[in-house]
């Protein structure tokens, strides 16, 4: 704020600077006219000595003597008069005659020749000031520097009385004089006389004006501050964000490594049992070895092609074939297949299959996987004995299949993250439960593959229910 008053008052004293200049301009302008002399003239009239009268005519702006003459008054005091006269309106024209009056006076003359006393005659202040063609040059100044906003002004001499005050003016008199607001300029510097005036300009709503000129600059200024701020908190997420990524990705690693060890050392000592004579015992001990490898072998497939199969999520090269499908008994299959992995726990699947039409499009490989992934998920964080519960439901134009389980539960906080890519909800040791943080992931791409939603509701300790919603009809977007 201080800096915009600053760059105002300067603005403001140009303006003054400008009125004053104009003033001058104007009355050389008036003299050259009236076929008077183009220089600002003050007329200095002396006894300088005992032997005559001298008249000097001043240059008031280079404050020199352009002419000087002395009137020898040892004639008559009359003669003195009559060439006093002829001498200013030979050198003064028109003002010069008005002004010569005054030495018609012989007494106020003798005066001067008796006492060594000196006069000046210069053009009074009143016929120089002309307070609408001030208002005008002022006006014309604001518009120039585009400062729109009232303003009164007024003419005071030295002692500060005033002397002209310009339109609406009267009540701001005692303003004019005291205001520290208010900006003046000595009009005529250049003046000889002993009589000072000033030009002083008052704004009653400078400091109304200079906020609201501030307007827009504050207004981009705090922008700018907003978008820094905003430019801030995005990095700052976006390192959160990457250094969360980094942990899961480092948790991913060595997740399936541990993962990937753990069937390469079973089959590796497999195989050197198979090697040692002593260790290969009975045909039926070496089948149990073979048997041993070909599962390992089979779970190895299984972790890879679920790697492969996560890299391909984000991709539209992802195998994807649409038919029409049942989806009570893709339901009814993939719980078939987990119900001795279930009873193994001493745990049980509960299925509930609405009989009305419960035909749909999708890939039913991918819808497989999918209701596979939920109850993999469900046995995996179910600490005890795992009590499922599969549920289908259909409308004129939607599929639900509802998973629910007794397992230990999300927090809120857990719930809005078990979708992400590697995300894996603590359970402390990480190697407790097996994955890698990519089922849910996966079943949340193949839903929205399906344009459909996926729905978590969970309470930690009283188990979790997934919701997904299916429309009947597969509609290709693009």
């Amino acid at each position: 704020m201080n800096l915009r008053e600053t760059e105002f008052k300067h603005e403001i004293n140009a303006v003054l600077d400008d009125v004053v200049l104009e003033l001058e301009k104007k009355e050389n302008l008036e003299r050259i006219g009236m076929g008077e002399t183009s220089e600002p003239f003050l007329i200095e009239i002396q006894s300088s000595s005992e032997v005559g009268l001298e008249i000097a005519f001043k240059n008031t702006l280079q404050d020199q003597v352009v002419q000087s003459e002395t009137i020898d008054y040892s004639e008559d005091i009359m003669v003195t008069e009559e060439k006093a006269n002829a001498l200013l309106q030979k050198e003064m024209g028109k003002f010069g005659q008005e002004q010569s009056e005054i030495l018609k006076q012989s007494e106020f003359l003798e005066d001067i020749l008796g006492g060594n006393v000196s006069i000046q005659i210069g053009k009074g202040i009143e016929s120089r000031i002309d307070l609408e063609i001030i208002d005008s040059l002022i006006k014309g100044g604001l518009k120039e520097r585009a400062i729109r906003t009232a303003h009164v002004f007024g003419v005071f001499d030295s002692q500060n009385n005033v002397f002209l005050l310009g339109e609406n003016a009267a009540h701001c008199a005692d303003k004019l004089k005291a205001s520290s607001a208010t900006y003046s300029a000595k009009l005529f510097p250049k003046n000889l006389s002993n009589k000072t005036y000033f030009l002083k300009i008052l704004f009653p709503k400078q400091k109304q004006y200079l906020f609201q000129s501030m307007w827009t600059l504050l207004v981009m200024s705090g922008i700018i501050i907003i978008a820094v701020i905003a430019a801030f908190i995005f990095s700052f997420k976006t390192i959160f964000k990457q250094k969360k990524l980094s942990e899961m990705k480092n948790d991913f690693i060595n997740n399936m490594t541990h993962e990937l060890k753990t069937p390469i050392s079973t089959i590796s000592l497999a195989c050197e049992a198979l090697r040692d004579p002593d260790m290969r015992g009975t045909q039926k001990q070496s089948d149990s070895f073979v048997n041993m490898i070909n599962s390992e072998n089979k779970r190895l497939g299984v972790l890879v092609e679920n790697v492969l199969r996560s890299a391909l999520l984000d991709s539209e090269e992802m195998p994807f074939k649409v038919n029409q499908l049942d989806v009570n008994e893709l339901v009814r299959g993939v719980c078939r297949n987990l119900a001795i992995r279930v009873k193994k726990y001493e745990g049980k699947i509960d299925v509930d299959l609405d009989p009305q039409t419960p035909f749909m499009d999708g890939d039913s490989v991918h819808l497989t996987n999918m209701v596979y992934n939920l109850l993999d998920n469900a046995i995996k964080y179910s600490p005890g004995s795992p009590m499922l519960k599969v549920k289908t439901s259909s409308s004129e134009d939607q599929i639900e299949i509802e998973v629910v389980d007794n397992g230990i539960g999300i927090s809120k906080e857990n719930q809005k993250k078990i979708f992400d890519k590697l995300y894996r909800v603590p359970t402390g040791n990480v190697h407790d439960v097996k994955g890698f943080g990519l089922g849910l992931n996966y079943v949340k791409v193949i839903v929205e593959r399906h344009h459909g939603e996926i729905s978590v509701e969970s309470e930690l300790k009283k188990g979790s229910k997934f919701t997904i919603v299916i429309p009947k009809k597969y509609e290709k977007h693009h």
